[in-house]
């Protein structure tokens, strides 16, 4: 709501240039979306730091075509 009230009173900011300037100043801090961001970045960080501690598990060992087959004629189960 602030940021469109904002908007509104950049109409009265002579000079185009400088109303575009007042405008971009004041999307990041005070649009809906930006609150929203801010807001779900907060609550989002605890929970991807609990999501990357907790993960411990190494990534599976990928093979090329080659080595595959190397390993499968050596008797070796995929």
């Amino acid at each position: 709501m602030t940021y469109y009230l904002l908007r509104l009173l950049a109409k009265l900011i002579p000079g185009g240039a400088r109303r575009q300037r007042f405008i971009e100043w004041a999307r990041p801090r005070f649009s809906v979306q930006a609150i929203v961001d801010i807001a779900l970045a907060d609550r989002l960080e605890p929970i991807e730091r609990a999501i990357y501690r907790t993960q411990s598990v190494e990534a599976p060992l990928t093979l090329t075509i080659d080595e595959t087959l190397d390993a499968l004629i050596d008797g070796r189960s995929i």
